[in-house]
């Protein structure tokens, strides 16, 4: 069973809140299927640039698309 990090459950929880469907991707999901932590977690959905804005004022896009958005905090 994977653990996922309550500020990890918390984005998931706003984007589905907010209407959006969300899963946890990437090298996160592999380190929790071979029992080791997870310290780099992906959130992929269809919410769109301006949507993420209103939901995470706080992350910083990047890329040159506009199309990954990094978040760096704990949720309150």
């Amino acid at each position: 069973m994977i653990k996922f990090d309550k500020d990890v459950l918390q984005a998931l929880k706003t984007l589905e809140k907010a209407g959006f469907k969300s899963y946890a991707a990437g090298d996160c999901i592999r380190n929790g299927m071979a029992g080791q932590p997870g310290y780099d977690w992906d959130i992929i959905t269809l919410a769109q640039a301006a949507d993420l804005e209103k939901l995470f004022p706080q992350g910083e896009f990047i890329g040159e698309n506009r199309d990954t958005m990094r978040v760096d905090y704990t949720f309150e």
